[in-house]
C-alpha cells in the first residue's frame, strides 16, 4: 500500500489532485457569489411584493436589541394586528429574509429605538398585513440600500474570483505536460 507522500510524489495523482482541488475552489467561490446576489435580488422582489400589503395599526408586545461579540445587532420584536376581524401575532420586522443581526448601517439600532419608544408609551404602530395571507406581516417594509449593495458586491467580487480562477486554470490548461523538455527524466528516474 502506497504512503500518502508516495502517492503526491506520483505527477499524475498529484495533478488530478490538484484539478480536484481547483474546481471545488472555483465552484465554491461561484456559489457564494450567485447566493449573495440571489438574496439580495429575493430582498428586492420580496419589497415590491410588500408594496401592496395593507397597512394597518400593531401593538408592539415586545422588542430587544440582540448583539454579539462583533458588532452585529438584531432587534427582535413581536407585535399584535387585527385584520379584517381576526386577531393575529406578526414577529418579522424587515424586508431582509437573511434573517439574524448585521452591522451594516445603523438600521438595527434605529429601529429597536423607535419601537421601544412605541412600547413604553403604550402608543400604537403600523405594520403591513399580506391581504392574501394575513398570518404574513412585517413592520418596516423599505429596501435597506446598505445591506443590498454589500450583498450584491459581495457576490460580484466573489464570481469575479471564481471567474479568473477559472480563466487562469483554462490558460494553464496542459503547460504542465508540454513544458517539459522530451527526453528529460522524471524525478523519480533521477535519483
Amino acid at each position: 500500500m502506497k504512503s500518502l507522500r508516495q502517492i503526491l510524489a506520483d505527477p499524475q495523482n498529484a495533478s488530478a489532485i490538484g484539478r480536484f482541488t481547483s474546481s471545488a475552489l472555483i465552484l465554491t467561490c461561484f456559489a457564494v457569489g450567485v447566493l449573495a446576489v440571489a438574496w439580495a435580488a429575493a430582498d428586492v422582489a420580496q419589497q415590491q411584493r410588500m408594496k401592496s400589503w395593507v397597512e394597518v395599526p400593531a401593538t408592539i408586545t415586545h422588542v430587544s436589541l440582540n448583539e454579539d461579540g462583533d458588532g452585529a445587532q438584531e432587534t427582535l420584536s413581536a407585535y399584535e394586528y387585527e385584520f379584517k376581524g381576526k386577531k393575529f401575532t406578526g414577529r418579522r420586522v424587515g424586508v431582509n429574509q437573511m434573517g439574524g443581526g448585521d452591522n451594516i448601517g445603523d438600521f438595527q439600532h434605529q429601529v429597536f429605538c423607535e419601537l421601544k419608544q412605541h412600547l413604553d408609551q403604550h402608543q400604537p404602530f403600523r405594520c403591513y398585513v399580506n391581504p392574501s395571507d394575513p398570518s404574513q406581516a412585517v413592520l418596516y417594509r423599505q429596501l435597506r440600500w446598505g445591506l443590498f449593495f454589500f450583498l450584491t458586491s459581495m457576490g460580484l467580487i466573489f464570481c469575479a474570483i471564481g471567474a479568473g480562477l477559472l480563466a487562469a486554470r483554462v490558460a494553464s490548461g496542459g503547460r504542465s505536460r508540454a513544458s517539459k523538455p522530451d527526453g528529460l527524466p522524471d524525478r523519480e528516474d533521477a535519483t
